[in-house]
């Protein structure tokens, strides 16, 4: 029986205290401000929220990027060595198109770790909705304590819409 680890992305929105409190992980995305990439870390490592916030109303170029295939690869591997199945609640897919480059290295990485689950979920949805789509099933501890099927996850509910490996 394996333990599950759930990930988001940058885009959940959710402070270092909400992911400890709930043992949750993210995968960070970039972020581009006048042709600069930067992580997109919820803990603000690079720059402080009001820095953030200051650049973008000053009408310079700011955008997302989705998460990089060498992140999904090394964080999904690392993971899998550790024993755990993986439950990823991407950014949308109508926004980003890191769901679809995750469920492209979780098809890689299935042949090798056999007797582990990667599913990838699309909320369809981004931001606070889409990372405390999780925290009521973890407050109540309603996750199940062993792995998905591998053919579904096991995170119902709207406006969740999985993508079964």
């Amino acid at each position: 029986m394996n333990k599950i680890k759930i990930l988001l992305d940058s885009t959940c929105d959710l402070d270092m205290d909400l992911l400890k409190r709930f043992d949750l992980d993210y995968i960070k995305m970039g972020v581009t401000m006048d042709d600069k990439e930067y992580s997109a870390s919820l803990s603000w490592e690079e720059y402080t929220p009001k820095e953030f916030y200051d650049f973008m109303r000053s009408g310079k170029r700011c955008y997302t990027n989705q998460v990089k295939e060498s992140a999904f690869e090394e964080t999904f591997t690392a993971l899998l060595e550790e024993g755990y199945d993986i439950v990823y609640i991407g950014c949308s897919s109508g926004l980003s198109g890191s769901v679809a480059l995750g469920k492209l290295v979780a098809e890689r990485l299935k042949e090798k770790y056999k007797d582990n689950t990667i599913a990838i979920v699309d909320p369809l949805c981004s931001g606070m909705a889409q990372g405390s789509s999780v925290m009521p099933a973890k407050a109540r501890k309603r996750l199940p304590l062993s792995s998905p099927p591998r053919d579904s996850t096991t995170i119902s509910g709207p406006p969740l819409a999985p993508l079964p490996i």
